[in-house]
């Protein structure tokens, strides 16, 4: 071979080594510009753009290669087609290798042979492979990692260079289509401003975008099928959408019930978009009306082991012969890697205690399988895991911890707390620990202390208000004791202006001093109906749920029992009421959907979005009254709701209720459905969803856990210790711990951009949370009062807020940096040093408080 000709091929492999940088080039700029989007495209192109392994996965994905994911210990694969497909900004990336074929195709063009072309290919494949290769050998996350085999990687961009060399040659391609090629590519980097966030991301169990996906959105087969029913049943079916999972969530019909269950699960599967719902659902319990009809209830099961909060509800008339209802929790596609676990329970079990030391084990640890937000067309990840329940009454805390059960990692934690006639009360005598003998039994007189007596008689009129009215037997509808502990104090100098009820086996109310008024008690005691009813759980709408048909039924019994309410939560507890019904906003909470807050604080506002459902009761009773409206209320509570229902479930949950009750068109029946509209839940608006991995999970993310001492504490360790200051901040129990919560509403968002665009900063963040562990853990508990706040402690924290007041100027201030200075200022970390943790909190009560 001639010199000229290796020469001209050498040539050609240096085009090919440019138009491969130039692939890489172009995609990294893209991840530079989704990285200042505040979204979830945004949130993955900060956290590939500023580690090589995500740089190169990003590489590998604009070629269309599958990614094979593994975030914490859950793994995955992403298939590229479905960012194209769903409209993510991330689908940008598939300009990196249209410029670079486009700009190889066309400098090549000129006298090319196939060995030319074939050098030309060749050398961009090598040059991306070996660059995806590297990039994922260089990877600095440990918790993050991305892999895309080197073959799919070569291949496909032999593909892409091969059909930039024939485009070229066959149109005849000159400099002008580089010129445009380019100029597309910088539009197209534009568009993200404007587009809509992704599905992607880092995955955690019921974690995932905030945004709202386009309204009316259904999986394939769906509308056939809403379709089918409205012919059989002659009208329009009552339906709620659930907008991200693309199926109904609620279904109101009138459905021949052809070949058993079974049979009719099958000709509808379409409903729950489920290849086999037989196969998929198994019957976990039954309930009978006197009026004969039945509502069944299954769980979604995935290789025998259940999906966690994933249950459908199939309603029957009193004929047997026709499905009214049908309530869908199912997750339609579920990725499921594995069901195999690879982790004891014993094990799961000795990771929880991390985060409840003292937490008393509930029920042995259950597997589950933990599915993410679904999205829009894409399969659900999903984690294999232990739920470890455990309890701690002397806290007041009940929570159930998921541990992943391929790697050992605490990846969730559930709140089951709810901050809220066989009678049993015991009395703390204003002291923390809590009696073993109760004050006052089940017809015994009364003590002469009021808070005995007043628990005593209200848990009584509670009793009768659900037994004479709907025929329940306690809350649990099988005559469960009625134990409470009042005038318990979590500080002995300071009362407790709280109250909850903690389910578990012994299932309890605890009441700060003089917190048993009668809409109170009530208000707690429903927690336990709801707990082992619909079982909502008690974060985010649902939550929200939760806590309002405690408000709903405190003063319906409120007015059972004295004749007469008020429409205020705890309008006689010391300190004055929480909350009004009749006009939320006085007390700063929401009346309206449109007013809805998404909030990372109180399990993602519990107690100020129950006013949204609050307001709509209220209403509703002006125009039908108490009596009825909280018959309606009950029904969809213990009938028709599902554990993760949103307001939406419950808007048709209550005209269900009332066409049953009160007949199908009835007055009641419009004026529920008047209510839910006049605050905002129509069936067609739909709020964005809400997602609160919030700062806890953010600072250990990533990069983040690159400042973490490999000799300290580990990440579990101080995750669990993060989880312990929520609960904490959630209690609101010290006047310190009640200012820094809303702190840290006002400004955990703030915190949480600052670091998402600054490694150093979740390092440093990382660093401190490490740092003072045995202080965050120990706060509030009996350790507290033993372990010493040191001086290494108190600088780091210091030194960590003025590095984050710098980063707020920096980032153009947003009130943040001032705030910092005041707190700082007010706390007065230089008298703090060699105080226990327990002192350090009491002295901050009376700095902040």
């Amino acid at each position: 071979m001639s010199a000229r000709r290796w020469s001209r091929l050498g040539l050609l492999a240096a085009e090919a080594v440019g138009a491969a940088v130039l692939t890489a080039g172009v995609c990294w700029a893209i991840l530079a510009l989704l990285a200042g989007e505040q979204s979830t495209a945004g949130l993955i192109g900060r956290l590939l753009g500023a580690d090589p392994g995500g740089a190169a996965a990003a590489v590998a994905a604009s070629l269309g290669v599958p990614l094979d994911w593994t975030v914490a210990g859950v793994d995955g694969r992403l298939y590229p087609i479905t960012l194209l497909l769903s409209g993510s900004p991330l689908a940008l990336l598939a300009a990196g290798p249209l410029v670079g074929m486009v700009v190889l195709g066309v400098r090549t063009r000129k006298g090319l042979t196939v060995a030319g072309a074939a050098v030309a290919a060749g050398g961009y494949a090598i040059t991306l492979t070996g660059f995806v290769v590297a990039g994922g050998a260089l990877a600095a996350d440990p918790l993050v990692h991305l892999a895309a085999p080197a073959l799919l990687v070569a291949g496909a961009a032999t593909v892409w260079a091969s059909v930039g060399i024939l485009a070229a040659r066959t149109f005849r391609l000159n400099r002008a289509a580089v010129v445009v090629a380019v100029v597309a590519a910088g539009v197209v980097v534009a568009v993200p401003a404007s587009a809509e966030p992704s599905p992607g991301g880092r995955v955690l169990p019921f974690g995932g975008g905030a945004s709202a996906p386009r309204v009316g959105y259904h999986r394939p087969g769906v509308t056939a099928e809403l379709t089918r029913l409205r012919a059989e049943q002659g009208a329009e079916p009552l339906v709620a959408n659930d907008l991200w999972r693309g199926t109904p969530s609620m279904v109101g019909t009138r459905s021949k019930l052809t070949g058993g269950v079974p049979g009719w699960l099958r000709q509808h599967a379409g409903i729950f978009g489920l290849a086999d719902p037989v196969g998929s659902l198994r019957s976990v319990r039954e309930q009978r009306e006197p009026t004969g009809e039945r509502h069944l209830w299954f769980q979604q099961h995935v290789g025998g082991v259940p999906v966690y909060g994933s249950q459908v509800g199939i309603h029957l008339d009193r004929t047997g012969q026709y499905v009214e209802f049908v309530t869908n929790g199912a997750e339609p596609a579920l990725d499921v890697r594995s069901t195999q676990a690879t982790v004891l329970a014993g094990d799961a079990l000795r990771t929880a205690r991390l985060a409840m030391p003292n937490g008393r084990l509930v029920e042995p640890a259950k597997l589950y399988l933990l599915p993410s937000n679904p999205e829009p067309n894409r399969a659900t990840p999903t984690v294999l895991a232990w739920q470890v329940w455990l309890t701690d009454l002397s806290g007041g805390l009940s929570n159930a911890y998921f541990v992943d059960a391929r790697s050992g990692r605490l990846v969730y934690a559930l709140p089951k707390t709810a901050h809220a006639r066989d009678r049993r009360i015991y009395d703390a005598n204003k002291l923390t620990e809590l009696p073993i003998v109760p004050k006052r039994t089940e017809g015994e007189g009364a003590t002469g202390i009021d808070d005995v007596d007043d628990a005593y008689d209200y848990l009584g009129d509670t009793y009768d208000f659900y037994h004479s009215r709907f025929g329940r037997d306690s809350y649990d509808g099988k005559g469960g004791d009625l134990r409470a502990f009042v005038r318990v104090r979590s500080k002995k100098d300071e009362p407790m202006r709280n109250a909850a009820f903690i389910p578990d086996d012994i299932d309890t109310m605890v009441f700060g001093e003089g917190m048993t008024t009668v809409d109170v008690v009530a208000h707690e005691l429903t927690h336990g109906v709801t707990f082992n009813s619909a079982g909502l759980w008690y974060m985010y709408q649902s939550g929200a749920l939760n806590e309002s048909f405690s408000d709903i039924f405190g003063e319906a019994i409120e007015n059972y029992s004295k004749g007469a309410h008020d429409w205020l939560v705890g309008g006689q507890i010391p300190g004055g009421a929480l909350r009004s019904m009749a006009d939320p906003t006085i007390y700063g909470d929401p009346a309206h959907y449109r007013d809805f807050e998404s909030s990372c604080s109180d399990w993602g506002g519990v107690h100020t979005n129950s006013g949204i459902q609050n307001k709509a009761f209220y209403l509703l009773t002006q125009q039908i009254g108490i009596t009825k409206a909280a018959a309606i209320a009950y029904r969809t509570l213990t009938t028709y709701l599902g554990e993760r229902a949103r307001f939406t479930d419950s808007r048709v949950g209550f005209i269900e209720s009332a066409n049953k009750l009160y007949g199908k068109g009835s007055t009641e029946a419009k004026e529920a459905a008047a209510a839910w509209t006049a605050v905002g839940v129509d069936g067609a608006f739909e709020q964005p969803r809400q997602d609160c991995a919030c700062f806890a999970d953010e600072s250990l993310a990533g990069a983040g856990v690159d400042g973490l001492d490999p000799q300290g504490p580990g990440v579990d360790a101080v995750l669990a210790a993060l989880l312990h200051v929520r609960d904490l901040f959630s209690a609101a129990r010290t006047p310190a711990l009640a200012h820094y919560e809303v702190v840290y509403v006002t400004y955990g968002q703030r915190a949480i951009e600052l670091m998402a665009t600054d490694d150093d900063l979740r390092r440093r963040t990382a660093h401190a949370m490490q740092t003072l562990e045995p202080a965050l853990r120990t706060v509030g508990t009996a350790a507290g009062d033993s372990t010493v706040v040191s001086q290494a402690m108190l600088d780091e924290l210091s030194g960590l807020m003025n590095n984050y007041a710098a980063a707020d100027v920096a980032a153009g201030g947003g009130g943040f940096a001032e705030r910092i200075g005041q707190e700082l200022d007010r706390a007065a970390f230089d008298q703090m040093a060699g105080k226990t943790v327990n002192e350090a909190l009491a002295f901050l009560d009376t700095r902040v408080g």
